[in-house]
């Protein structure tokens, strides 16, 4: 199965933006549109970025906090969860 991917159109976008996306896609080898994919991956996803599951991991193993110790603390959270939604 082939992955249909997503298109985007900038419209009104200055003259000076579009020839300083040229002279940086140039200076690349990459063509404009594959430095605009590179420009808003870097802004979507930047590499200095919290990743929550991460942090979360790493304080779980400070704490050694074991497999069945996180099952436990999901167990109960999820219990908390369900008997606050219906209120």
């Amino acid at each position: 199965m082939r992955k249909v991917m997503a298109n985007i159109t900038v419209r009104k976008l200055p003259d000076s933006v579009h020839d300083a996306l040229k002279a940086r896609a140039s200076s690349g080898q990459r063509s404009v549109e594959g430095e605009v994919r590179i420009i808003l991956e870097q802004a979507v996803f930047p590499k200095d970025r919290v990743l929550l599951g991460n942090t979360l991991q790493s304080i779980g193993k400070s704490l050694g906090l074991s497999k069945a110790g996180f099952k436990a603390v999901r167990k109960s959270l999820d219990s908390w969860s369900d008997q606050n939604s219906s209120q």
